[in-house]
């Protein structure tokens, strides 16, 4: 499934029915940190948790890959929280595409399960440039901070990050 434009996130975009790559020039020491799954492949899912010595994190769309256009399957989504948290892996809900379009609770809340970590856009700042948010769990969250600080805290910012027209706008959305 599509989780924005980044090395990361991109790297085995295939065109369908070859083996042909559209993400060329990657880094190859991308492929030794991520894997994806076919959709609504819990079986598949499962076994890469067996093979792998550690699984940080499992990111889904709610609605399927695609935005959708490979709907999951009624359940999946909650069987794939529960292997998450069976294996100590965090679950990461990509709601930039659906969030509050399927369910004033996100797609999470549609489709019946609960992750750690939530991504927002677009809609957060209503078509004002540079709007997104991260939201979860509050012992997830505890390590998110701006600007430096000591300990162990993650580094949350960017180049634009709060602009005061986007967080204007998402303020009074």
């Amino acid at each position: 499934s599509y989780h924005g434009w980044s090395d990361q996130l991109v790297y085995d975009m295939h065109v369908p029915g070859t083996k042909l790559l559209e993400s060329h020039g990657i880094p190859k020491s991308i492929f030794k940190w991520m894997d994806s799954c076919p959709p609504n492949d819990i079986e598949t899912l499962r076994q890469m948790f067996k093979e792998k010595r550690k699984v940080a994190a499992v990111i889904i769309e709610p609605m399927g890959g695609e935005s959708g256009a490979n709907p999951v399957r009624p359940g999946f989504n909650k069987e794939v929280e529960e292997l998450c948290h069976e294996n100590g892996a965090l679950l990461i809900s990509d709601e930039v595409v659906c969030a509050f379009r399927l369910h004033m609770g996100g797609g999470q809340a549609y489709y019946g399960y609960t992750p750690d970590l939530s991504v927002f856009g677009k809609i957060v700042g209503h078509g004002y440039p540079s709007a997104a948010a991260i939201g979860g769990k509050e012992e997830i969250m505890r390590f998110c901070a701006a600007g430096v600080s000591g300990g162990k805290r993650a580094y949350s910012g960017g180049t634009i990050a709060a602009n005061p027209l986007t967080c204007a706008a998402a303020y009074h959305a």
